[in-house]
């Protein structure tokens, strides 16, 4: 096998924005790349190992194993030998009792919440002694749970983190530790930039945060991408897609997990589409014993002809296509939610919304926003909203004209990305896009 070589840091650019995240995700991906085309460096440090390379937009990805030295690697090593024992000993299989408190809303009580962060807390020092080597412009980290404290111990340069959701509503408070830690490392940084209204008070609160380092800024949505199509454009993607253009179709946008309300939303989608066979559903991967389960009980149900059900996850061109071809989409989370980038992306392709009532979607209500709110776990609402649109096409066409109006206002990716730099850089103009050193 051919040995990979790390990139000698001399090959790198001095001052780049600095990425703490797993460069795989979407998120680190989409938002890279915007501050590349905006004539930044751009490295992105993560653990993953085998996996730095520089790719054909000239960003870089470091393993920070490769950079460690070793005495903090030995270290690090020891500490997650350990760990993994202790990790594999508490991931036991999920009991039926706890499949239905999940289903509920609850959390399972899960401890292997301290040995993610303290295996993060390993590696922390070395995250930021590579991050201050690159002499970045600034540094951000993405999930507070897994980065916050990288990113606090990188010196005085502008510090970034950019919270999920789960790690500051769930992880923090599972256990004293990990929420003195992520509160600790939280003070130490210079902005918090959520994407929901609805958590800034928290947020301040939670973790005893100065009120001005704590901004919303939504990532919006990219209209290349994520657009209405015309009825003839819809016909096409549903035939691509195995679809009867005849039907109207109905699409779950978020990962099919217990906590994200996939039971709820299999039992609503099954319900209907046993009475109305003019409906199709969607379903978009999650957890595999969730997704082999949904798929046997369609099959027992003889509903296989209602119903597509993507096991695979799809690259996001494959995804928006898929979204577009849907003109109801669905949101049950059971957790509390940030403004989710799958309800703009949904809402942007002209879908009409049905969604558990969430705090932030309540925010987006107030600026305007259109959607029919069903209380949490509640499948009998649920089963109604999606009725009620299916019964009121005039409704459909009110609340799409007036959300497609929304996203054009509020949520156009290039203008929150551009309000993201001058909130970290204030010397960064968005007009020439330069920015002083």
């Amino acid at each position: 096998m051919k040995t990979r070589m790390p990139i000698p840091l001399s090959q790198i650019p001095l001052n780049p924005i600095v990425i703490i995240a797993d460069p795989n995700t979407i998120f680190t991906k989409i938002i890279a790349m915007k501050w590349k085309e905006r004539g930044f460096d751009v490295v992105i440090i993560t653990t993953i190992r085998n996996s730095t390379y520089l790719n054909n937009n000239g960003i870089f990805v470091l393993s920070v194993q490769d950079y460690e030295g070793p005495f903090w690697g030995s270290i690090r090593l020891s500490a997650n030998i350990v760990l993994g024992h202790l990790e594999a000993a508490i991931r036991l299989p999920k009991t039926k009792q706890q499949k239905s408190y999940l289903m509920k809303g609850g959390t399972v009580a899960v401890p292997d919440s301290e040995i993610m962060a303290f295996k993060w807390f390993t590696y922390g020092f070395a995250i930021s002694r590579l991050a201050r080597r690159l002499k970045p412009q600034f540094v951000y980290g993405m999930q507070a749970l897994l980065h916050s404290f990288a990113v606090s111990l990188c010196g005085n340069v502008p510090k970034v983190i950019f919270p999920f959701g789960g790690d500051i509503y769930e992880y923090a408070n599972q256990s004293r530790y990990v929420g003195t830690l992520m509160a600790n490392s939280l003070r130490r940084v210079d902005l918090v930039l959520p994407s929901a209204k609805s958590s800034v008070k928290y947020l301040i609160e939670r973790f005893d945060l100065v009120p001005n380092k704590v901004k919303a800024i939504s990532w919006g949505v990219d209209g290349k991408l994520f657009y209405p199509r015309s009825a003839a454009e819809k016909n096409v993607l549903k035939e691509k897609y195995r679809i009867d253009p005849n039907k109207k179709v109905i699409v779950n946008v978020r990962r099919f997990n217990l906590a994200w309300g996939s039971q709820i939303v299999l039992d609503v989608f099954m319900e209907i589409a046993a009475r109305d066979k003019n409906t199709h559903f969607i379903i978009i991967p999650g957890q595999k014993e969730n997704i082999d389960d949904a798929i046997r009980a369609i099959d027992e149900a003889g509903l296989q002809k209602s119903f597509t059900v993507f096991t695979e996850y799809l690259d996001l061109a494959s995804y928006a296509e898929v979204i577009s071809s849907a003109d109801i989409f669905v949101s049950f989370m059971l957790k509390k939610d940030m403004r989710s980038a799958s309800i703009l992306q949904a809402t942007a392709c002209g879908c009409v919304p049905i969604l558990s009532a969430q705090d932030e979607y309540g925010e987006m209500i107030n600026e305007g926003f259109k959607a029919i709110l069903v209380p949490f776990g509640d499948k009998k609402s649920a089963e109604q909203g999606i009725l009620r649109y299916l019964q009121d096409e005039p409704l459909m066409l009110e609340v799409r004209i007036n959300n497609l109006e929304y996203i054009e206002k509020l949520e156009v990716m290039d203008e929150l990305v551009d309000e993201m730099l001058t909130t970290i850089l204030p010397s960064y103009s968005v007009t020439t896009t330069e920015f002083s050193h």
